[in-house]
């Protein structure tokens, strides 16, 4: 199954459960996928898009990335925290109770079941809808290099009061660079943000 947790609330991306539906139904209109189970975790909602078959996990992981980045191209809120692509993760199950506010317990409840889908119609959605989305933005050279140029202008740090001071970038220059490349790669990660 793919799930999306819907956080509503104050301070939430949406204020109320049917802020929070209304906004997965638009998703789903606008991508064609189609509508999953729908179920109230307590405050927020859960949204089930259950599979006909089980589909192994790389497979899984896979269609989770292109559905995570979908939700973030047209609806982020439906990610607040970031979990579409978390195989491991366990949402409270129809029939629990969310105790988060002890003195005002909740059941967790089906509020609308769905059929289970086949995973190869999904992830084809899946693309259809990606496909229909404008190319992001990509930096022209001239632009990469005026912000780089700016960069550089900005870094104040000095290496060599760095090596005074960090043995291990001492090291790294005391042997030319002449390191295990796991420690030279950190020491460039240091040295990056320097003038010299």
């Amino acid at each position: 199954n793919f799930y999306f947790d819907i956080d509503c609330g104050k301070g939430k991306p949406y204020r109320s459960q049917p802020e929070g539906k209304d906004a997965l139904l638009l998703f789903c209109q606008k991508t064609e996928l189609p509508i999953p189970a729908i179920v109230s975790s307590g405050v927020g909602l859960y949204a089930h898009f259950k599979l006909s078959t089980s589909v192994p996990a790389g497979e899984w992981m896979a269609m989770a990335r292109k559905l995570k980045e979908l939700v973030a191209a047209l609806e982020p809120g439906l990610d607040n925290d970031g979990i579409i692509t978390d195989s491991a993760r366990v949402l409270r199950p129809v029939g629990a109770t969310h105790r988060k506010d002890p003195a005002n317990p909740k059941k967790v409840r089906l509020l609308q079941d769905c059929k289970p889908i086949n995973s190869l119609d999904f992830n084809a959605s899946v693309d259809k809808a990606l496909a229909k989305q404008p190319p992001k933005p990509v930096p022209s050279d001239k632009k990469s290099s005026h912000k780089n140029k700016d960069e550089l202008q900005e870094k104040n740090s000095s290496a060599i009061k760095i090596a005074e001071q960090c043995a291990v970038i001492d090291m790294l220059r005391k042997l030319k660079g002449n390191v295990s490349e796991p420690l030279w790669h950190a020491g460039v990660g240091v040295l990056r943000h320097c003038q010299e």
